[in-house]
């Protein structure tokens, strides 16, 4: 997805627009390619530049561990991360998009941290060479992204104006119905309007419970990457469940910026982690030793207690 990403980028096309199944044809209208200053935002094989971003900062932080558990430099150095990491890195800040790099900061904020100090210092010259090839290879894109969050922060920003007005058409819905809301997938865009917030959705859908219960999700999926990362043995199972706990923590602030779960592939990315991290914890724990009493040692079959050493005879008076 990442390397279709790039072709999109470059030649300002869609390359998933002419691929055809036979047999098949779309019920869908053709999506244009969407544009951001004098950039084409690529998208790739989904139907949304956010959702293609979304599914690579989802998957990086898998990509890291892996790269960190099959290299061949030692512990204290930088592993060679290889190419998943390089393109789908280097494709979310070319979806040139203010979620694309705070997913982007969030996966780096909880992974870097972790590791000892040479790996971490390597990795941030890494990620500032990366800044500056960006600055020489596209000319103009570090600047658009940079003027992307000064303006947010400036409130002048017109798309977090109007996602602003949205949050307060969604009340008198919510006030109809504010436990259950009115039903998955009955908001439809082409009926009422694109919320972008995945939290403002499920309120209108599912209302307050169903709130309660996608946050109790999310929670869900860091809580399974601490457990993994305090219940791991070896180091690259300790760096797995810190990326199930990047994965996680990436999907819960990022859906705050758009409908996340509307799109599928995000959506079947995100329930597969879950799924993924409640399997690999369940393999944690069965393999953690267990910890035993002083007073009742767990011995395995065939062993015993030492017998006490007698006591020494009483002195004779």
């Amino acid at each position: 997805m990442a390397a279709v990403g790039f072709y999109d980028f470059f030649t300002a096309t869609n390359i998933a627009d002419s691929i055809s199944i036979p047999g098949l044809t779309s019920g869908v209208p053709q999506i244009t390619t969407l544009d951001r200053g004098a950039f084409t935002r690529p998208r790739s094989t989904t139907a949304q530049p956010l959702e293609s971003a979304g599914c690579w900062r989802c998957c990086c932080p898998f990509a890291v561990a892996a790269g960190l558990r099959s290299g061949t430099a030692p512990p204290e150095g930088l592993a060679p991360l290889g190419g998943p990491v390089a393109l789908m890195g280097g494709a979310l800040p070319l979806t040139v998009s203010r979620t694309s790099i705070i997913g982007a900061l969030i996966v780096i904020l909880v992974m870097v941290p972790r590791w000892k100090p040479q790996r971490r210092w390597t990795a941030i010259g890494v990620l500032a060479g990366a800044v500056a090839c960006f600055k020489v290879i596209i000319p103009g894109l570090i600047g658009t992204i940079t003027a992307l969050f000064a303006s947010f922060l400036s409130n002048s920003d017109s798309s977090t104006q109007a996602r602003t007005v949205k949050y307060s058409a969604i009340v008198p819905y919510l006030d109809e119905r504010p436990l259950f809301g009115r039903g998955l997938g009955t908001f439809i865009p082409e009926l009422y309007f694109f919320t972008d917030n995945q939290y403002m959705l499920t309120l209108a859908e599912m209302g307050f419970l169903g709130l309660l219960a996608l946050v109790f999700l999310f929670l869900t999926g860091i809580h399974q990457g601490g457990a993994i990362r305090r219940l791991a043995v070896g180091e690259s199972d300790r760096e797995l469940g810190q990326a199930f706990f990047a994965s996680a923590v990436v999907a819960l602030v990022v859906s705050a910026t758009f409908d996340a779960l509307s799109f599928p592939m995000f959506a079947g990315m995100f329930f597969l982690t879950i799924a993924a991290g409640g399997s690999y914890l369940g393999f944690i724990r069965r393999a953690a030793p267990k910890p035993r009493s002083v007073e009742f040692p767990c011995l395995p079959a065939g062993q015993h207690l030492p017998s006490p050493s007698p006591a020494p005879p009483a002195p004779v008076r």
